[in-house]
């Protein structure tokens, strides 16, 4: 699913494979990934479309673009959050790295 979903277009099972082995560095067996996709579309992850290639369905789709949108407001508050506290030990980012600010500080990675 991450192969379809990152690509941003279907894919036919074996541009996932290539996907799979280009970007994640995942070779699988033809039967896993058979198995794998199997999966998926029983569960309705992915559905064939016409030409054979694997799609997500759009709800799904909607539901992935939520997921991505709460995870960037997490990512976005957790940032906001270590730059307080930083600013709230004098050391505010603007003006210094990460790392700086940290040796600045009791605080080390």
């Amino acid at each position: 699913m991450a192969a379809v979903w990152m690509s941003g277009k279907p894919l036919k099972k074996d541009e996932i494979a290539t996907y799979l082995r280009d970007q994640f560095k995942l070779d699988l067996a033809n039967q896993k990934l058979d198995s794998a996709l199997g999966h998926l579309e029983k569960d309705t992850l992915l559905v064939k479309i016409g030409d054979g290639a694997l799609r997500i369905p759009d709800s799904q789709q909607t539901k992935l673009d939520a997921e991505v949108v709460e995870a960037e407001g997490v990512a976005k508050k957790a940032r906001e959050f270590f730059n307080e506290t930083l600013t709230a030990l004098g050391c505010g980012l603007r003006r210094m790295r990460y790392g700086s600010a940290l040796k600045s500080t009791s605080l080390s990675l």
